[in-house]
């Protein structure tokens, strides 16, 4: 079946896929506040500090462990039994086994990337993209009206079983994945380009945050992520309406980042976090579609899990360089790394893989139902 013969079925089920991916989103945004609470009960700063980075490492390792076994065994099998494991963590964490954090952020079941290998289409990839980022906010939100670090840890397993259900009944008999692309850029130009903007937007949310908090204006640090999650929402409508080349929005990180650095004026940051977030959704969408393997499942989840701990480290560095420099010098420094990922984006491709648009494999499908 071609992609302009999709049928209603077929288009219910990749929304509900859609749907589902975005609900599961929620927990693995929302947990690390929660876990903070829980862990600032019963620990130390630096003890919890510790075991939230254990969680983000075990979970940007999930990503790549998850990403090879899905691409082995198919992605019904490895999501379920993840999701499972995933539930039996946390209800162990919130019972104090906080060993385990690392093993709960491992088995997050990674619906998105899922998503992104079997429907790569730039609308579905625009959409997921924008929810991802909407989820980052209201995740946080939903924790922290739950109240109870424990209740919050409990209700987050189910949601994540139930989310990754619904996710395996959406994605059941959906069209073949189009075929990638004859040529394209290879494996480590692509994690580049994807952690590239992750570390850029660690560095200006987290500076930008510790400028708002500075001059004690706490409701402005909310505002500030939410810009962000706006912005990624344009971004969807921009990289879906327009033919867009990758090294445009990596234009708009350099120059939001230096006129962040020459501004000290609140607004102003709320309106550079806009527009960065702009930038998020097109390259985030245009580098997915340069991934040139068939099966591209396990190539997405290694970008995504060096794009995690680029955004963990990225996190810790503009803290440092906060108190060492200021925030002029955090700043520049998510300029100088915007800057890489522009250079990294004006590296000739093949003429027939431009990132603008959809994939040039569009309409050549495989053979049989997906493996799901």
């Amino acid at each position: 079946m071609g992609v302009g013969t999709i049928s209603a079925q077929q288009l219910d089920r990749r929304t509900l896929a859609l749907g589902a991916a975005f609900l599961g989103s929620l927990p693995v945004n929302g947990l690390p506040v929660v876990l903070l609470l829980r862990f600032l009960m019963s620990l130390d700063a630096t003890q919890a500090a510790l075991l939230l980075g254990l969680y983000t490492a075990g979970n940007a390792a999930g990503l790549l462990l998850q990403g090879r076994l899905m691409a082995r065994h198919g992605h019904t099998v490895v999501l379920v039994v993840a999701a499972v494991l995933h539930a039996v963590t946390l209800v162990a964490v919130a019972r104090g086994a906080y060993v385990l954090v690392v093993l709960a952020g491992l088995t997050f079941p990674e619906l998105n990337t899922s998503l992104r290998a079997l429907v790569r289409t730039r609308t579905t990839l625009s959409v997921s993209t924008a929810l991802f980022e909407v989820a980052s906010v209201t995740g946080p939100v939903v924790g922290g009206w739950l109240g109870d670090p424990v209740t919050v840890l409990t209700a987050s397993a189910l949601w994540t079983v139930g989310a990754t259900a619904v996710y395996v009944l959406g994605i059941r008999r959906l069209p073949p994945p189009t075929a990638g692309p004859a040529s394209g850029a290879r494996t480590p130009r692509l994690v580049v380009l994807y952690a590239v903007p992750a570390a850029c937007f660690s560095v200006l949310a987290v500076t930008a945050g510790l400028v708002a908090a500075s001059a004690q204006q706490s409701v402005v640090v909310g505002v500030l992520r939410a810009t962000l999650s706006v912005g990624a929402l344009l971004g969807a409508l921009w990289v879906v309406r327009r033919r867009v080349r990758i090294s445009r929005p990596f234009v708009l990180l350099v120059v939001v980042s230096l006129v962040a650095a020459v501004s000290d004026n609140l607004i102003v940051l709320v309106v550079c976090l806009f527009v960065a977030g702009t930038a998020l959704t097109p390259i985030t969408v245009l580098t997915t579609l340069m991934v040139r393997k068939e099966n591209p499942v396990a190539t997405l989840a290694l970008m995504q899990g060096v794009a995690v701990l680029a955004g963990g480290v990225s996190t810790a560095a503009a803290g440092w360089l906060f108190d060492l420099g200021g925030a002029e010098a955090a700043f520049v420094a998510a300029a100088a790394i915007a800057t890489l990922g522009l250079l990294v984006s004006l590296w000739p491709l093949a003429p027939d893989h431009q990132p603008t648009g959809e994939p040039p494999g569009q309409g050549k499908t495989h053979s049989g139902p997906v493996d799901n």
